[in-house]
C-alpha cells in the first residue's frame, strides 16, 4: 500500500513539474537562439567594420603603387638625362684632348722652326735677313718671318681658344651632371620612403584581411552549427551551373577558356613577370558567376587590384575570390549555396578585358585550383 501511495505522488508531483520544465526547455531555447542571433549580427557587424577598412587600406595602397610608378618614371628620366650628360662630357673630354694634342703638335712645329731658322742651314733666319741684296728686300724679308711667327701664333692662340671653350663647356656639363644626381639622390629617397609606406600599409591590409578571414569562418560555423547548410547543392537545376565536382567538390563559377593559368606570367599592366596567384577564365561581360561552393560571403566589395569582388569562406581554412567582376549581387556575411549568383563577369581594377579571376585560398594563401575542380 505504502508503495502505490509513494508512485501515486510521484505522478502527481511529475504532471505538476511537466509544464514548468517545458516552460524552462522553451525559454533555454529561446535564450540561445537570441544569444545565437545576437552573436551572428555583431560578428557580422564587426565583418563589415574590417571590410570598410580593408577597402580604404586597399585603396591607400593603390595610391601609393600609383606614387611609386610616378617616382619611378621620374627617376627614369633623371638617369636618361644623366646618361646623356655623361655621354656629353665624354664627347667634350675627347675634344678636349684632341684640342690639347693639336696645340701640342703645333707648339712642336713651331719651335722646331725656330731653332731651325736660327740655327741650321742657309735657310736661317740670320741667313734670310743677311741674304737680303738691298734694305728692301731686307724688310721684306724680315715682314716674311714675323708673318710665319704671327701665322703660328694665331693658330695657338686659336687652339686655345677653343680648349678654353670646350673645358668650359666640360664644365657646365658637369655642373649640370652633379645637379642631375642630386635630383636623382632626392628622387631615389622619395621612393625608398613610398616603398617603406607602402610596406607598412600593405602589413595593415594583411592584418585586416586576417581578421576579416577570421570573422567570416566565426560566421560560417555559427551558421553551419544553428542552421546546417546542405551539404552539396548547385542551386536549382535550371541554373545553368556546370555540374560534377574534383577533388574539392567544387564546380566552374563560368564557362570558358583559360587565358591565364596558376603560374608566373608577364604582367599586362605593370610590364613584369610575378606569380598568377588564379586562373583567368574567358568570358563576356555580363556573364553570371556562381559560387564554386556553399558559404559565407566575406567580402563585397572593391578589392584593390582585383577591382569589385567577391571572397567567400566555405569552412574555417578554405576560400575562394572572385575578381574583376562588373557588379556583384551578394553582400558581406550572407550566406550562399553551390552555383548561387554571386557576381557577373566584368573587366574592373587591374584588368585588360572582360574575364573572371578566379583563386582559392588555404589559410588565407593562395594555391592550385585545379585540385578542386571537377
Amino acid at each position: 500500500m505504502e508503495t502505490i501511495e509513494t508512485k501515486t505522488g510521484l505522478r502527481a508531483l511529475m504532471r505538476k513539474l511537466i509544464p514548468s520544465i517545458l516552460i524552462l526547455l522553451i525559454c533555454f531555447s529561446f535564450t540561445s537562439s537570441f544569444t545565437h542571433g545576437t552573436e551572428l549580427t555583431d560578428k557580422q557587424s564587426q565583418l563589415t567594420e574590417v571590410n570598410d577598412k580593408k577597402a580604404q587600406a586597399s585603396k591607400e595602397l593603390e595610391e601609393i603603387a600609383e606614387k611609386i610608378k610616378n617616382q619611378m618614371e621620374v627617376l627614369s628620366g633623371i638617369n636618361n638625362e644623366i646618361t646623356i650628360k655623361e655621354n656629353e662630357i665624354a664627347d667634350s673630354e675627347e675634344k678636349i684632348q684632341q684640342k690639347q694634342a693639336d696645340m701640342e703638335e703645333r707648339q712642336r712645329n713651331l719651335n722646331k722652326r725656330l731653332r731651325t731658322m736660327y740655327k741650321n742651314g742657309s735657310v736661317g733666319f740670320i741667313d734670310v735677313l743677311l741674304g737680303s741684296n738691298n734694305i728692301s728686300e731686307f724688310l721684306s724679308n724680315i715682314e716674311m718671318i714675323q708673318r710665319i711667327y704671327r701665322s703660328d701664333q694665331n693658330v695657338m692662340a686659336s687652339l686655345k681658344k677653343d680648349y678654353q671653350d670646350l673645358k668650359a663647356q666640360e664644365e657646365a656639363l658637369i655642373a649640370q651632371k652633379q645637379e642631375l644626381s642630386a635630383k636623382q639622390a632626392e628622387a631615389e629617397k622619395a621612393r625608398e620612403e613610398l616603398q617603406a609606406t607602402q610596406a607598412s600599409a600593405k602589413k595593415n591590409f594583411d592584418e585586416l584581411e586576417q581578421q576579416s578571414q577570421a570573422l567570416g569562418n566565426e560566421i560560417a560555423a555559427l551558421q553551419a552549427q544553428y542552421a546546417p547548410p546542405p551539404s552539396s547543392g548547385g542551386g536549382s537545376g535550371d541554373s545553368g551551373a556546370p555540374s560534377g565536382g574534383g577533388g574539392g567538390g567544387f564546380i566552374w563559377p563560368v564557362v570558358g577558356p583559360i587565358t591565364s593559368d596558376y603560374t608566373y606570367r608577364w604582367h599586362p599592366i605593370f610590364g613584369y613577370y610575378h606569380g598568377h596567384t588564379g586562373i583567368d577564365i574567358g568570358v563576356g561581360y555580363g556573364t553570371p558567376i556562381r559560387a564554386a561552393q556553399s558559404g559565407t560571403v566575406i567580402l563585397s566589395s572593391w578589392y584593390g587590384g582585383y577591382g569589385n569582388a567577391v571572397v567567400i569562406a566555405h569552412d574555417s581554412s578554405l576560400s575562394t575570390v572572385y575578381g574583376h567582376c562588373q557588379s556583384l549581387a551578394v553582400s558581406a556575411g550572407q550566406y550562399v549555396n553551390q552555383g548561387d549568383v554571386i557576381a557577373y563577369v566584368g573587366s574592373t581594377g587591374w584588368s585588360t578585358g572582360p574575364h573572371l579571376h578566379f583563386e582559392v585560398r588555404v589559410n588565407g594563401q593562395h594555391t592550385s585550383p585545379w585540385p578542386y575542380l571537377p
